[in-house]
């Protein structure tokens, strides 16, 4: 648990000197978002015909948090993010997120940032060398991985991003509308 905290306070430290390499991130991330690739689903089974639209309307319930996201920075404490939203501690965090059917923070930001990952080096790139660029230590990503879908990083890119995003739902399910 100590290694797995003082990565996580070298990666925030580290998040925290990046300037406008972000900026390239954020689009992709918000693109991500706003814009599913359809042509991943086609041959898919039954189980993800429904995965984009859900997917969509997760997202666009919880459009002014995703910005939070932008920057994939792992160091984003939930009472950062209560005092960013203009709500006054993580409680009423929490009763935001209830009110508009979206599961708890941790696990919304931890799962957004896993499917941006597996987009974002679905063809290839490596997810080492990315951290690495942006002055992080590529294990706090891989056990981000690990820790949020129970899988290897291998496993979850190999699976790709509409995996992801239906395992997301499934965990998700008893948070969001029937």
């Amino acid at each position: 648990m100590a290694t797995l905290q003082s990565r996580g306070r070298r990666a925030h430290t580290s998040s925290q000197k990046l300037g406008s390499a972000h900026d390239s991130i954020g689009l992709q991330l918000r693109e991500l978002f706003r814009s599913h690739q359809h042509s991943e689903e086609v041959g898919m089974n039954d189980a993800f015909d429904c995965t984009t639209d859900e997917w969509t309307a997760t997202m666009e319930r919880g459009r002014d948090i995703l910005p939070l996201f932008e920057d994939c920075r792992l160091g984003l404490l939930v009472s950062d993010a209560a005092r960013s939203l203009g709500v006054r501690d993580r409680n009423e965090l929490h009763k935001l997120l209830a009110n508009r059917r979206l599961p708890p923070f941790k696990s919304f930001r931890n799962w957004c940032y896993v499917v941006w990952l597996a987009d974002r080096f679905a063809n290839g790139n490596a997810l080492a060398h990315w951290a690495l660029r942006r002055g992080d230590a590529p294990s706090a990503y891989y056990e981000l991985v690990r820790q949020t879908t129970g899988r290897t990083w291998t496993e979850v890119k190999a699976n790709g991003a509409t995996w992801v995003r239906a395992m997301a739902l499934n965990v998700w399910r008893p948070f969001l509308p029937t």
